[in-house]
């Protein structure tokens, strides 16, 4: 019965191997087939895992009936699964010693510090064709944490080679020497030898010096001194009379009101 109807059926394999499906090219013969006719045919299509016998039962009344529009799935293999991603867990700061408020910040990390340990990752899985053949997992699937610059991984710990601040960018994680911020900057005297970056307002109490240039992704309150000697940004407002900004370069901000602006180089509000 199955060289009868073999050329009366279309067997299709997916690309990724996982699935099988059957289509009739023609009306189903008088002599109704039976599901083990239908697995010699995948059989010799080269189909020999994860073929549903209750899923061909339903297709032969379906091509009886002749209500199959299309090409239906009746076998079925076993996907490849990557290693589960390993958790990263934060490792507590040293204590700090208070006097330096730039050390306080949340992102900040020190030279040799241990930053994160890496914790166990689930095992991978080998999956399996319709055709019996063996699958890998994609070695690029899966994803997890990745150190970038500035970070060496010893023994599932992730320690810092430099002094500078946290950035997560997707999977990726780095110890940059950019000043970096991602809330309201709270009072405090802070230096730093390099660029900055704060994510909110520079609050009222604030003094910073930098050497380099500085973003403020927010407002500068009253009662704030900003000395760069590279450009200073404020993309929403500068705020109060007791506001001092001093750039070696150009001042760019959204609005001002009656500070004091001094830079070597433009001024645009």
């Amino acid at each position: 019965m199955a060289s009868e109807i073999q050329q009366q059926l279309r067997v299709d394999i997916a690309p990724d191997g996982l699935t099988a499906s059957l289509y009739p090219t023609t009306p189903c013969p008088a002599r109704t087939p039976k599901p083990k006719d239908l697995v010699e045919v995948l059989r010799r299509a080269g189909v020999v895992e994860g073929i549903d016998d209750d899923v061909l039962a339903l297709f032969i009344e379906d091509w009886r009936r002749g209500t199959i529009v299309g090409p239906r799935v009746v076998a079925t293999g076993v996907a490849p699964k990557p290693a589960a991603v390993p958790s990263l867990k934060r490792v507590a700061p040293p204590a700090r010693s208070g006097q330096d408020p730039v050390e306080l910040l949340p992102l900040f990390v020190k030279k040799d510090e241990t930053i994160f340990a890496l914790g166990a990752a689930g095992a991978a899985r080998l999956g399996r064709s319709v055709r019996g053949d063996v699958t890998q997992p994609d070695p690029r699937a899966g994803g997890g944490p990745v150190p970038g610059t500035g970070i060496v991984v010893e023994n599932g710990q992730w320690i810092a080679t430099r002094t500078g601040f946290l950035v997560i960018s997707g999977d990726r994680i780095d110890v940059s020497t950019v000043l970096t911020h991602n809330r309201d900057l709270p009072p405090g005297d802070y230096r730093w030898t390099g660029d900055a970056v704060i994510r909110g307002d520079v609050s009222t109490g604030c003094t910073l010096r930098i050497e380099g240039s500085i973003r403020v992704e927010g407002n500068v309150r009253d009662g704030v001194l900003i000395r760069a000697s590279g450009g200073v940004e404020v993309t929403e407002r500068i705020e109060g009379h007791d506001t001092r900004i001093v750039s070696g370069a150009s001042i760019t901000v959204g609005d001002v009101a009656a500070s004091t602006l001094t830079a070597e180089g433009d001024v645009a509000v």
